[in-house]
């Protein structure tokens, strides 16, 4: 089938897909991510980078898989993904409510580390800034990123969503969703 024309033909042509345009069902992600696979990082090092978000109500989600080797138990890492203005405008009292995405782990008995959040829907009135990346304190030891650090900022579009009916169980049967003492 080969199209020459950009006429309308009735029952042929959709401007809709499911109900969706062409951009709702390629909706714009914004990706940033450290480095590539096989990447190191310093313990003691600090990768946090500055971007901008242009506003829309976002889903974020922070991936990645970390593997350390040589660290001490004590050594840790923290990625995130904040609200540049609300963490850092006041040092001495930063506001946590602008963090989006979150992740962190000690180095203790497992040398690998799963990075997998997904954050519930934020809306950004205006553009804002934001900082996202790691921070690796300790003194000894390498992170090698097997799967690098990535921060997804997916635009969503939130629906108003009614809460569903009630609903009693019987006894019998609730009595087998309690756990054990």
């Amino acid at each position: 089938l080969v199209v020459n024309s950009k006429k309308m033909v009735k029952h042929l042509n959709a401007n809709l897909v499911g109900g969706q345009t062409a951009a709702q069902l390629n909706p714009k992600l914004l990706r940033w991510h450290l480095g590539a696979v096989g990447t190191t990082f310093a313990n003691g090092a600090s990768d946090l980078f500055k971007v901008t978000v242009p506003k829309g109500t976002y889903q974020v989600t922070l991936s990645g898989l970390l593997v350390q080797s040589g660290a001490s138990t004590t050594d840790s890492w923290q990625c995130l993904a904040v609200d540049y203005h609300k963490l850092l405008d006041n040092p001495s009292s930063p506001d946590i409510s602008g963090i989006w995405a979150l992740g962190g782990h000690q180095w203790s008995d497992w040398d690998a580390a799963v990075l997998d959040y997904t954050s519930a829907p934020i809306t950004l009135t205006q553009p804002r800034a934001m900082l996202y990346g790691c921070q690796f304190s300790g003194t000894t030891g390498t992170i090698t990123a097997y799967q690098p650090p990535t921060f997804v900022f997916h635009k969503v579009t939130v629906a108003n969503q009614t809460q569903g009916s009630p609903v009693v169980l019987p006894k019998s049967a609730t009595s087998h969703l309690r756990l054990p003492r």
